[in-house]
């Protein structure tokens, strides 16, 4: 753990309770979207490769329109 993360939460343990809560729900929150950015990132060749192949089934005349 770094020095300034360890004074962040030496600093929430005097917080009451729910204030400690909510630092908690910001932190892992904050957590999941960098989890799901570099998730995203790394699926960029698959997701370019699923798009070319739907550009290519369509110039193929291999779809057809959707109706909702």
């Amino acid at each position: 753990m770094t020095v300034h993360l360890q004074k962040a939460i030496e600093k929430t343990v005097s917080l009451p309770e729910d204030k400690q809560d909510h630092l908690a729900e910001v932190l892992l929150d904050a957590l999941d979207d960098m989890d799901w950015d570099r998730k995203f990132a790394a699926s960029q060749e698959f997701l370019e490769a699923l798009a070319d192949e739907g550009k290519a089934e369509y110039e193929a005349g291999r779809t057809r329109k959707l109706t909702v």
